[in-house]
């Protein structure tokens, strides 16, 4: 920071900056901004978990599960807490609107230094940039902080960054090898990494690249050659010679209301959003296909496309999610069109889910029946379909109280493509219990 004059220097270089001004008087609106440091373990401890849903949620959003998502990560964090805050080296420094926070930054404060070390803020208020603000003020209260020698913001060369650096150390990364081979290919692929990072745009497309070749070469490692190459066969035959039938389910009211007294007293239906499902990824961190659902569901959240449900638990653990979107004009991908609806109110579930340590219990047909009742008082009729070769979802439909209407059928020959309807004729549902395992 320097000496004082250096450091007023610093603090009167911050007060022009248009963009934090602006930000913090969009925040001040909904209450008045202020920073809070909390350095007594248990005040940290408490607030944790607020930090660690933010950063994962935040994390979520970048396509990405955070290192929190991990109970052992997030012990650590306690336990780092705990062992320095007698000696006074840890601070969270919160940047709250009124009683609420906005951002945190988990660092540490020993021998002059302020470091920046795991920050993050709740993504809602993205557009006013909670983090850089709290990092500005951060700056500015260590500019009057006689005992502050320096803000470390840590590793990493972001854009935020130099906006308010005065200084930076380079960092190298050596690699040692007596292969000839790995040699050249560390050089070249330092060479593209550096060329990639150069223009932003090309080093999106290289990760989208890489993202998508990621799914074939866990597949490749998990099944092997032969049978990766079976899938792509089949799947390049569907796509000349296929034909799919998808069936389209109508809800009726089965009668089976014994299931949903038996579980109403533990569970509840609430909309899906970052924080819910901040909260999934940490109960779930290890089912990756429930993770890749997790991260289709943020990007639904983030556009608006279609309302989510989950049913949760007293503890707030998501047993079952499902989505609901208007039947007109849904885009339906296996038949690769937009749907017309049978009726002017009608809504499409789909996309339902149960993570695989909690399958089998009737979640699905607890949070079919909860969903419909809420359309169903708004007057509306509820539609969901299947793919006809996936047989557990056909007979979960049928079995939870959906009763097939009609299908549609695309059959293909090379480059054209056929589409005809199957109507079914209405059968009475009759009223079963289904038992369920608490």
């Amino acid at each position: 920071m320097g000496s004082s004059q250096q450091r007023q220097e610093i603090r009167q270089s911050m007060l022009p900056r248009r963009k934090i001004r602006r930000y913090l008087q969009a925040m001040q609106k909904q209450g008045p901004v202020t920073l809070s440091h909390l350095k007594n373990w248990e005040s940290i401890d408490e607030a944790l978990t607020c930090f660690t849903t933010a950063h994962v949620a935040r994390f979520l959003i970048l396509g990405c599960v955070s290192n929190l998502a991990r109970p052992a990560r997030r012990h650590f964090l306690s336990q780092l807490a705990r062992l320095l805050s007698d000696s006074g080296w840890i601070v969270l420094t919160r940047l709250m609107i009124a009683e609420k926070p906005v951002a945190w930054n988990y660092g540490f404060q020993f021998c002059g230094s302020w470091f920046w070390y795991q920050p993050t803020f709740d993504s809602r208020l993205e557009e006013f940039s909670p983090g850089f603000c709290l990092l500005s003020k951060i700056v500015s209260e260590a500019c009057d902080n006689p005992e502050i020698s320096v803000v470390d913001m840590g590793l990493g060369a972001e854009g935020y960054k130099e906006r308010l650096a005065t200084s930076s150390r380079q960092s190298l990364h050596v690699t040692l090898t007596t292969s000839l081979g790995h040699h050249v290919h560390e050089v070249i692929s330092h060479c593209l990494s550096t060329a990639a990072k150069a223009s932003p745009g090309i080093e999106h497309g290289i990760r989208s690249v890489l993202s998508r070749i990621a799914p074939v070469r866990q597949s490749l490692r998990v099944s092997g050659i032969s049978r990766l190459a079976a899938c792509a066969a089949k799947f390049v035959w569907m796509k000349l010679f296929g034909c799919e039938e998808v069936l389209f389910y109508e809800w009726c009211e089965s009668g089976n209301f014994n299931l949903h007294e038996k579980l109403s007293h533990d569970v509840t239906l609430k909309n899906i959003d970052l924080e819910l499902l901040a909260a999934a990824t940490m109960h779930y961190v290890d089912d990756r296909e429930t993770l890749d659902y997790l991260l289709l569901c943020v990007k639904r959240v983030r556009s608006g496309d279609g309302q989510g449900f989950a049913l949760v638990t007293d503890e707030g653990v998501p047993l079952q999610f499902c989505w609901a979107s208007p039947f007109e004009e849904f885009h339906i991908a296996a038949l690769n069109m937009k749907l017309t609806a049978p009726s002017p109110h009608a809504v499409m579930l789909f996309e339902f889910w149960t993570p695989v340590s909690r399958r089998g219990r009737g979640y699905y047909e607890m949070t079919a029946q909860l969903v419909a009742e809420q359309f169903r008082r708004r007057c509306k009729s509820i539609w969901t379909f299947s793919v006809a070769s996936n047989l557990s979802s056909v007979r979960g439909a049928e079995k939870f109280g959906f009763q097939r209407r009609y299908s549609l059928i695309r059959r293909n020959i090379l480059l054209w493509q056929s589409m005809r309807e199957r109507t079914y004729a209405a059968v009475p549902i009759a009223a079963t219990e289904v038992s369920v395992a608490s």
